[in-house]
Order: C-alpha cells, then structure tokens, then sequence
C-alpha cells in the first residue's frame, strides 16, 4: 500500500540526510541529525516526523496517527471543502471510540490528537451523514 512495490527510481545522500525516490511523485526524506522524515506518495504529504495521515485500503476514509500527540494538520484530501462534513473518531480495541472536533483551515485538515491513539477521519458525500 502506497509505496509497496514502487521502485526505487533515485537515492541521494548528503551529510546526515538521505532521499529515496519512487518516481517523480513520490520519496522519503529523512534527516537522522534532527530525527525528522518525510513521506510523500504521488505528490501527496501521508507522514512526517512521527505522525501520519493517509487512505485508508478501502479508500472511503483517512488514518491518522501521531506517536506524541498534538495538533495533526496534513492537506486536505481532494474535494474535501466543506468542514460540517468531517468526522474524526479514535479507534480503540473495541472499535470505533469517542468522536474528536476536526476543522478545515487553509486548505489543511486538523485536529488535536491524543498520544498513540489512531484516528478515522472521514468526509461525508452530499446529501449522506459521515460514518
């Protein structure tokens, strides 16, 4: 999924930091000195420094997650324009969990995120209620 079985087309190397690239869309950057990293697959930022948010297999949501907790802001997923028409939940064990505000701004999707904790986030398609 995402880079699974993409080619590596092109690395490079400079002091502490290296980049992959699997085509003209898609690498990782990662900079060991400062423990930071950037994915990005066609084009599109899906993780960085610790935190991801991406399509999910089926492509009818997006996962989140970041390992320390905080505010997650990644792009907004194309056509995602409407704020009331956003649902983010927690994911637990047993399911789907306690539903979380999330905000549209500036083009980002955003929301305060707790440690460790995985997130569904979903847009819901006219005339429908999110899932």
């Amino acid at each position: 999924m995402l880079l699974r079985r993409s080619e590596m087309t092109s690395y490079q190397a400079a002091g502490t930091r290296r980049r992959v690239e699997y085509g003209a869309d898609s690498h990782v950057e990662v900079d060991a000195s400062g423990r930071h990293y950037r994915v990005v697959v066609e084009g599109r930022l899906v993780s960085r420094d610790f935190t991801s948010f991406a399509p999910n297999w089926r492509g009818d949501a997006w996962l989140a997650y970041a390992r320390d907790g905080g505010t997650l802001s990644y792009p907004a997923p194309d056509g995602w324009t409407e704020p009331t028409k956003l649902k983010a939940v927690a994911l637990t064990q047993e399911g789907e969990g306690a539903a979380v505000p999330v905000r549209l701004e500036g083009g980002q999707v955003r929301f305060d995120a707790a440690p460790a904790t995985p997130y569904r986030v979903t847009y819901a398609a006219p005339n429908t209620a999110p899932r």
